[in-house]
């Protein structure tokens, strides 16, 4: 322990379906404990000895987890295949996408994560691990987070 806080190396990752998997340590959303964030910690990893994937949070339900939550990838680039690119690098990390489309009006190089507030700290997350780069819009209402992916968007 450093200052407080447990430091822990993130797991490698497994490999995808072509048999490779990502360069360096990542850790998949799911392992995550945002909780630890709320407590003026440095966000862990969850449920250490369970398999990748199979999380759901911390025990006891006092994480979140994005393996669980519907998001749906809009593009708002105009560049053709920008919601499928970013849908695809989502689901490698274990963010559950139920669909991808174009948006509505464009958004040139802005990225946006609308959210209805039922979701809000599973938003908080998402645009943690997107590394800021998108705008957190609160919707009405709903039951999925939306990722409008602007010109500018990359994952980290």
């Amino acid at each position: 322990m450093v200052g407080g806080a447990d430091h822990r190396s993130l797991p490698e990752p497994e490999p995808g379906p072509d048999g490779e998997g990502q360069a360096g340590p990542v850790a998949r959303l799911d392992q995550l404990d945002l909780a630890a964030q709320d407590r003026g910690q440095q966000p862990g990893l969850a449920g250490q000895g369970r398999r990748v994937g199979q999380g759901r949070g911390l025990p006891g339900g006092k994480g979140i987890s994005l393996a669980t939550t519907p998001v749906t990838v809009l593009n708002g680039s105009g560049a053709a295949g920008a919601a499928a690119r970013a849908a695809t690098d989502l689901r490698r990390l274990g963010v559950r996408v139920v669909g991808t489309g174009n948006a509505p009006t464009p958004t040139g190089t802005a990225s946006t994560l609308a959210y209805p507030p039922a979701l809000a700290r599973q938003a908080r997350l998402l645009a943690s691990v997107l590394g800021g780069k998108v705008k957190l819009v609160r919707a009405a209402d709903g039951a999925s987070l939306t990722l409008t992916v602007g010109s500018g968007f990359r994952l980290r």
